[in-house]
């Protein structure tokens, strides 16, 4: 028997490596953009923070010039 009719020739082997790589590209980017949001929020937590401890440090030394 033939390839071409055990799993449909060149045309269906093409189809099938497209959609495997549509599948593994759209997995990628998902993961991407979910790790890309995770750190912008990381970023910003870490970004409150330090302005959270610049305005404490800023308030102890002038009380304690005065």
């Amino acid at each position: 028997m033939p390839k071409s009719r055990k799993r449909g020739g060149a045309k269906a082997h093409i189809k099938r490596v497209q959609k495997k790589n549509n599948t593994v590209k759209s997995d990628m980017n998902r993961l991407r953009n979910a790790f890309q949001k995770e750190m912008a929020e990381e970023l910003k937590k870490m970004q409150d923070q330090k302005t959270e401890i610049i305005e404490v440090e800023d308030t102890d030394s002038e009380t304690q010039t005065t």
